[in-house]
Formats: C-alpha cells, structure tokens, sequence
C-alpha cells in the first residue's frame, strides 16, 4: 500500500508541475464551430442551471446511479463480509470492476459518435443492465441464485461497467441539453450531484439500526437506485442543441 500511495504521489505531484509549467486556457482553434460561438459566462451559467427543468432531470439520474455506486464501492469490503468475502478479495472485485467501467467508458462513447442522436437510448440499455446486474449480485448474497464467487465477480464487476461506463454519455447528453451554457458550469454541477448522492448513501450507516443491518439495504438499494432512474429517463426530452448548431452552420 505504501508503494501504490508513493505512486499515486508521485504522478500527482508531476501533474501539477506540468500544468504550472505549460496549460493553455484554450486550444489555438476552436474543436468544433459550437465551441467557438459566444457562451454564457460561469456565474451566469450556474445562476441559469438552476432553473433549467431539463438539467435536473439528467442530474438526478447521474446523482443517482452514479452517487450511490461510489459509495456502494467504497463499503464493498464491509458488504461482502458478511458473505464471507475477505477485505482482499473484495479490494480485487472492485479493482476489476473499475477498470471494466473505465474501458467501457470508451466503447459507449465510440458508439454513441457512431449513432447519433442515439445518447438517450444508449442510457436506457446501459441502466437496464446495470440493474439486472446488481440485482443479479444482490440475489446472490442472498443466496437465492448459487452462491458462487464467478457470480459475484461478474454482477458486481458488469454492474460498475454500466455505470461508470455511462458517465461520459450523460456528461455529453447534460452539455447537449443546457448549450449554450459553458461546459464547466454543467459538469460541475453534475459533479456535486454526484457527490451528494455519495454522501447521502455514506450518511445511512451513521444510523445504529442501518449500520448493524447494512447487508440488508446497501445491495438493494444498488440495484433499486438504477431501476427508478430508467423511468426518470424514459421521460426525458432530450434536445441536441450544440449538435444542432454545428450541424446547421455545417449546412450553410
């Protein structure tokens, strides 16, 4: 452990010397024409995200399912204990899982530059089984499926892939929807979404009662929490404003 830390240190620390050394504002071109129209400021974005319905739609969701998974990944060693799951076997589970989740973040999105117009549906697909997965974890430790090791290395592991492979989708579907609002004002918003949903799903043990019965809540409430973001989206209307306007001065 002390090794991986000094890592983690040391590309940190090296990071942020290259970014004191050299990091433009902006690129020397705009990436796209959109990129290059005139956009609200940061304050008066933010001020405008608060009244955009459409906004808090997609961020619920993200809050959500997002939310909830990393702090149901912060405490997968506490949960699988009680299964009989030790503290390393758990650590592997969940660094398999994350890696999954990063390489997926990639596919989708290849896939959804592929499709376009097509972020909506991926979403709808990514929670359906994101939900079948953790339900299929959480029937495991339940006992009701075979309790298995491969079943829980691969619920638990295609869960996160679903999730954590749809955080670019619904960051790309938040700056479609609330254009021209700047791209730093909406993912910063969805950021802190992200971490109250976290923080409320970490606040739960602090009860007595929740904390002695975590194996009971924690897994249900992992699948429950993608299962009610899959209507939350169905009735999203979704609008691909930027798309539109590279699209139309494309056209012209």
């Amino acid at each position: 452990m002390l090794w991986f830390c000094g890592t983690e240190f040391t590309v940190a620390a090296a990071s942020f010397l290259l970014v004191l050394c050299y990091f433009p504002s902006k690129p020397p071109t705009p990436p796209s024409i959109s990129a290059g129209c005139e956009r609200l400021g940061f304050v008066q974005g933010l001020k405008a995200l608060l009244t955009h319905g459409r906004f808090w739609q997609i961020g619920i969701v993200y809050g959500i399912s997002t939310g909830v998974l990393s702090g149901w990944s912060s405490v997968l060693d506490v949960n699988l204990k009680y299964f009989g799951i030790g503290e390393d076997e758990a650590g592997w589970i969940g660094f398999y899982s994350m890696v999954s989740g990063s390489v997926a973040a990639f596919i989708f999105s290849r896939i959804t530059d592929l499709i376009h117009h097509r972020i909506k549906i991926v979403l709808l697909i990514v929670l359906f089984g994101a939900t079948t997965a953790f339900t299929w974890f959480f029937l495991v430790c339940l006992k009701i499926l075979p309790d298995l090791k491969v079943s829980l290395y691969l619920s638990a592991i295609l869960g996160v892939l679903f999730v954590n492979g749809a955080v670019p989708l619904f960051f790309e579907l938040a700056v479609e929807t609330t254009y021209p609002i700047p791209e730093d004002a909406t993912m910063g918003m969805l950021t802190l979404m992200n971490n109250v949903g976290c923080l409320i799903f970490l606040l739960l043990p602090m009860d007595g009662e929740l904390k002695d019965t975590m194996d009971d809540w924690m897994n249900p409430m992992m699948a429950g929490s993608c299962f009610i973001c899959i209507p939350l989206m169905i009735f999203f209307k979704v609008q691909y404003r930027r798309l539109s306007v590279d699209k139309r001065i494309v056209m012209t």
